[in-house]
């Protein structure tokens, strides 16, 4: 299989840039040359969560999950996004509106 790395880094550009559906396209591609990249699976949710596509985010967050080591640093904000991802998923089923934090700075 073709490595993924070039993929994600260009949608982390295409993201930056603000071309979320670009970025998408990207780490679609990079999934399909490594379907099991914690990486890219991981951006994916984020993107997923922010487009409010929370069910894909769940499923993406959750993948990028299981694919990290026991005590990766990566997975604590993994683990937050996909707390996030299952409140609004279950705001949507109960017609609950889950308003989201605003934006950081930096």
């Amino acid at each position: 299989a073709e490595r993924p790395e070039p993929w994600v880094e260009r949608a982390e550009v295409r993201r930056r840039q603000g071309d979320e559906p670009g970025a998408l396209e990207d780490l679609g591609e990079a999934l399909r040359r490594a379907p099991d990249d914690a990486r890219a699976l991981a951006r994916r949710g984020w993107i997923r969560l922010r487009r409010r596509d929370h069910r894909g985010a769940v499923e993406d967050l959750e993948r990028a999950a299981r694919g990290l080591p026991p005590g990766d640093k990566r997975l604590q904000r993994i683990s937050g996004a996909l707390e996030r991802a299952r409140q609004r998923l279950a705001g949507q089923a109960t017609g609950v509106k889950l308003v989201a934090p605003p934006k950081r700075t930096k």
